[in-house]
């Protein structure tokens, strides 16, 4: 227990201790987001370290490993760790588990702009 507090130390005060879900979504996924950010400036080693798949989840790395160690607050299982965590990978990939959660557009007819005005075409995405 004395190193998962050692590493979620510094971390703490960064994310505001809460029971809701949102709250715990929103705060998931910016600690996800800067902490990919953070480490894409380095070329990314943490990422690249290790990652394994977890069932329900998916892919899970060492910045997700994080990311659930500072929401649980020093809890081995925690259902706020989790939600950060879930919450995380649903709001960027739209998918978890390789289940697509949000619907997808497809075969959208784009615009395209030319000289001579605007002219709909049917190319696909």
């Amino acid at each position: 227990m004395s190193i998962q507090r050692s590493v979620t130390k510094p971390f703490e005060n960064l994310v505001p201790a809460s029971k809701k879900l949102g709250t715990n979504i929103i705060t998931g996924t910016g600690f996800d987001a800067v902490g990919k950010a953070v480490d894409g400036i380095f070329g990314s080693p943490i990422q690249r370290i290790f990652s394994f798949n977890l069932p329900i989840i998916g892919p899970v790395g060492v910045i997700d490993i994080l990311n659930y160690l500072v929401h649980s607050r020093g809890k081995l299982v925690s259902q706020n760790g989790l939600i950060a965590v879930i919450g995380a990978k649903v709001v960027q990939t739209g998918q978890i588990a390789g289940l697509n959660l949000l619907p997808v557009l497809r075969n959208v007819p784009s615009t395209t702009v030319s000289a001579g005005g605007l002219s709909a075409t049917g190319a696909n995405l």
